[in-house]
């Protein structure tokens, strides 16, 4: 979400799950204190504590039932078309200046493998021929190509479902079925196989100096201070050393962010969302990209956190209020 290369059903999803879990949690309970304070009979106290308990755990209740996707193909599918697009980095392979910047290549020998296309990988046309270049297939896949070629030919139903690549869908409602692409063919737009061939190798080759040096026999070795701290290379692999594991305390994970930590982040990034400065921040981020739509959303999805934030920040203060409130009608009626 946070690199943008979610689509915008998926963002919108994102959000609204976000939202499901904390505001609209922190608000119904906050609505079920007011009522129950408001309440003098306890059999209304007990129906409206049932009533919006239900109403907090009903998606709960509504995704653990045994007839809300079976096998877990939505899921599924979600997962599947996440790791596509995190993978792919379509947003880069569709932009000269960006994709110029994640692999280091001059956007002119970019655009000349491209045809001068500022769309780079993404067209529909070239890709469409690509797909039945029998230059661009293994040896398997130029076989299946011409056998399913002649099953066309022969209007053999049965070679044809053999040898034709199925779309693989993960739900049985009609309009997913029929009328939308499989998960692995919503991307057919960029498998413009020439261009692809032609920037394979175009990047530069990353230098290992400060890692390998050469050897008596004039082969690749390992630095020795640097095998001793971490392991060593072999045929079959690195193999770390067991008195001085790679992952230690200092060792950071590649999908670890340090800024987000524990309730310091916390508290940061609260102070940042109730002030407005990451939601300008934003915006002037969707601006400078010129990402009009990205702006549009950022716009209305800020003031939404914004009130998320503040639901969650007076929260346990509220608790806390009609706790005290309680405390203080029941020594009230005692004293009376």
């Amino acid at each position: 979400y946070r690199i943008d290369t979610d689509s915008f059903i998926q963002k919108l999803g994102y959000r609204f799950d976000f939202y499901a879990n904390t505001t609209y949690e922190c608000i119904l309970y906050m609505l079920n204190m007011y009522i129950l304070y408001q309440t003098n009979d306890p059999f209304e106290i007990l129906l409206n504590a049932v009533a919006l308990e239900f109403l907090v755990n009903m998606d709960e209740a509504i995704a653990l039932s045994n007839w809300w996707d079976p096998k877990k193909r939505w899921i599924m599918a979600g997962v599947i078309e996440i790791v596509i697009q995190r993978k792919l980095r379509l947003r880069d392979l569709a932009s000269v200046e960006k994709f110029s910047r994640h692999f280091d290549i001059s956007e002119a020998v970019v655009l000349a493998a491209c045809d001068n296309d500022p769309n780079l990988f993404r067209n529909p046309k070239v890709a469409k021929c690509d797909e039945i270049d029998t230059n661009f297939m293994t040896q398997s896949e130029t076989v299946d190509h011409y056998f399913l070629h002649v099953a066309k030919e022969m209007n053999n139903r049965a070679a044809i479902k053999e040898y034709a690549r199925p779309q693989v869908h993960f739900s049985s409602f009609f309009i997913d079925k029929y009328c939308r692409r499989g998960v692995f063919d919503k991307y057919q737009a960029f498998r413009t196989w020439s261009r692809w061939d032609a920037l394979l190798c175009a990047a530069p080759v990353p230098v290992l100096d400060h890692i390998f040096f050469k050897n008596k026999e004039e082969s690749d070795t390992i630095r020795s201070d640097i095998s001793t701290n971490a392991g060593y290379f072999s045929k079959g692999g690195f193999f770390p050393q067991p008195e001085s594991p790679i992952i230690s305390k200092v060792t950071e994970f590649a999908n670890y962010l340090p800024t987000r930590n524990g309730g310091k982040s916390y508290k940061n990034r609260w102070i940042d969302k109730i002030l407005f400065v990451s939601y300008f921040r934003t915006l002037h981020t969707a601006i400078e990209d010129r990402d009009l739509i990205r702006f549009l959303f950022q716009m209305v999805d800020g003031i939404i956190e914004w009130i998320s934030y503040l639901s969650q920040g007076l929260f346990p203060f509220v608790i806390i209020f009609f706790i005290a409130a309680v405390f203080s009608c029941d020594l009230q009626t005692y004293i009376l």
